[in-house]
């Protein structure tokens, strides 16, 4: 039994033992008179029982205690009977559980050696109760529909809304469509009888405002099988203010130029006439400013389009003012290539690129349409950033210079996309660039999460990133939201709410009601197969591969009854006081 003990007062074991070491000392000083008499050495055992139980009642050992193995079996929805039956034939003892949405999953007095979860998973608002038990995730029956969905619920006027996603097992002859707020059909694709389909349903945004887009599937015979809501919300375009300098007039400017003014961006052209004369255009500009590259005068632009010959021939002032202009007030600026650009340096904006014999190229957007390029793609490099790639290329990519952008490309002549019906691809291009080089205004709070829907009495997740030392965030349901600032970041922080009610909601920052956040929440029947798929998901990421480190639930630790240690140490005594007198 002694072997079997574990002693918690480890720091007093020392002191203990050579104490009651000393005092079994002192006993045998006493019966040294009586050596070699059979009873010294009778007595001198039960003195050393005597002290060995005194000791292990002072130190308050505990004992392991080995339990029988204990396994449950947790059922959850779109279980396999096959993996239940077996799971019995192998574990005879084994406890059944159904699993209930945000509800305590183990009982009171629960500790299972492990737990297999049958079917497709637990929400992820329910993984935490598992954190410290071995778990099987046996997984379940995937079931028919869109597993995965991706879309900007956030997006502005003049833009196309596009809808990507994956359809699993469909039925050969049934079809998405995608429905207007009133129930008109924008766009639509037939679906194919194999294990997956990609699909893309897109639509152009006219106007402001929040909308509830739908996601249709019908029947080859005409018959509704499925809606699912689609919030979106569409916010006014942001308007900037553009420079495009051209050493020459170009077809490239004349299409580009008129694409910016129909988007509602001021901008300014200049094309260079002569040596010392030039031409100037204005689109959307109440004054017409003129362009002398001072830092001041550079300042209220967000983005500057020149092409590689004008950026050769600014003079070293100019070029300081360029860069100043970049660097402090965050403008940005692309550089439109020529050949000269690639085999010349350029020490203000040196990007690292390769030669490449081929001049035609694909983007992954648009795998079929094809674009004209110099002969050249840019190293994949985490200095460089990028824009457009396809599989094997970068395409197009920025530099970050100070609270600034800088970006260019290896296309060319890109307005022969237009001209050969690729209107959205050219729009495409050029939009995405735009936004990624343009000067960024950092509000005082900005809204973000990481959830594409929001569910009646189901978490929401959600962060913002705000100046603010303090925040403090409501609902228009009348109850304040908890923040949890981030450990490395301190403008950062996240939230958790739970709406009670369907439709559209938004948060405020009290100390600043102008800055709301606004999102729709849905019912639970809505998205089933994107949820139970994505379910799956979760819980292969979550317990697939999980190793518990020092996980041992078969066997407990419990203090050894000390009334054995009182019984033997007073027997013990008790002999050694009567044998003297007997």
């Amino acid at each position: 039994m002694i072997a079997n003990l574990i002693v918690i007062n480890s720091q007093w074991v020392w002191h203990i033992g050579i104490s009651a070491f000393i005092i079994w000392a002192v006993f045998i000083w006493k019966e040294w008179p009586r050596l070699g008499k059979p009873k010294f050495f009778v007595n001198l055992i039960i003195s050393l029982i005597a002290m060995i139980s005194l000791t292990l009642i002072l130190l308050k050992p505990l004992s392991s205690n080995s339990k029988k193995q204990e396994n449950i079996a947790l059922l959850t929805t779109g279980y396999r009977t096959m993996q239940l039956d077996s799971l019995n034939k192998i574990h005879k003892k084994l406890k059944v559980y159904n699993y209930d949405e945000n509800l305590p999953i183990l009982k009171t007095g629960d500790a299972p050696d492990s737990i297999f979860i049958l079917g497709r998973g637990l929400r992820i608002f329910d993984l935490w109760q598992l954190d410290a038990i071995e778990v099987k995730y046996l997984g379940g029956e995937v079931l028919n529909g869109i597993s995965d969905l991706k879309y900007k619920t956030n997006n502005a006027v003049g833009a196309k809304a596009q809808f990507n996603g994956r359809y699993l097992n469909a039925t050969s002859g049934h079809q998405l469509i995608l429905t207007a707020p009133g129930g008109e059909p924008l766009d639509s694709i037939k679906l194919l009888s194999k294990e997956a389909q990609e699909f893309q349903l897109a639509t152009a945004l006219k106007v402001e405002g929040k909308f509830l887009y739908e996601l249709v599937e019908k029947d080859s015979l005409g018959n509704t099988i499925s809606i699912d809501p689609l919030p979106l919300n569409v916010i006014k375009q942001s308007e900037l203010k553009i420079i495009i300098i051209n050493d020459f007039p170009t077809f490239e400017t004349k299409y580009l130029k008129n694409y910016l003014a129909e988007k509602g961006h001021q901008v300014l052209v200049r094309s260079q006439i002569t040596k010392e004369r030039f031409k100037f255009e204005y689109f959307n500009m109440a004054n017409k400013p003129m362009v002398d590259f001072s830092q001041e005068n550079l300042a209220v632009f967000d983005l500057i389009i020149i092409d590689a010959i004008s950026l050769r021939k600014l003079s070293g002032r100019k070029r300081r003012s360029l860069e100043k202009a970049i660097r402090e007030n965050g403008l940005g600026i692309f550089i439109q290539p020529d050949l000269g650009y690639y085999t010349s340096p350029n020490s203000l904006f040196s990007f690292d690129f390769i030669r490449d014999k081929n001049n035609i190229t694909t983007l992954e957007e648009w795998p079929n349409t094809k674009v004209t390029t110099h002969e050249y793609y840019f190293i994949s490099d985490f200095s460089q950033q990028a824009i457009f790639k396809n599989d094997v290329k970068t395409l197009s990519v920025y530099k970050r210079a100070g609270i600034g952008k800088v970006g260019t490309s290896v296309f060319q002549n890109t307005y022969q996309l237009l001209l050969n019906g690729h209107s959205e691809a050219y729009q495409k291009l050029w939009a995405k660039t735009i936004e990624k080089l343009s000067k960024i205004e950092n509000p005082f709070v900005e809204w973000d999460t990481n959830m594409l829907f929001a569910f009646k009495n189901e978490p929401f997740n959600f962060q913002l990133r705000t100046t603010e030392t303090k925040p403090s965030v409501s609902s228009d349901e009348g109850y304040n939201i908890p923040l949890r600032q981030d450990i490395d970041i301190a403008s950062l922080w996240k939230g958790t709410t739970y709406p009670r009610n369907i439709g559209w909601k938004k948060q405020v920052l009290q100390q600043d009601t102008t800055t709301v956040f606004e999102y729709y929440v849905t019912a639970a029947p809505h998205w089933r197969s994107l949820i139970a798929n994505n379910t799956i998901a979760v819980n292969q990421r979550q317990f697939n591969n999980r190793s518990l480190k020092n996980h041992n639930l078969s066997k407990s630790m419990k203090p050894v009854n000390p009334i054995w240690f009182y019984l033997i140490f007073i027997i013990s005594m008790g002999y050694l006081w009567l044998e003297p007198k007997l």
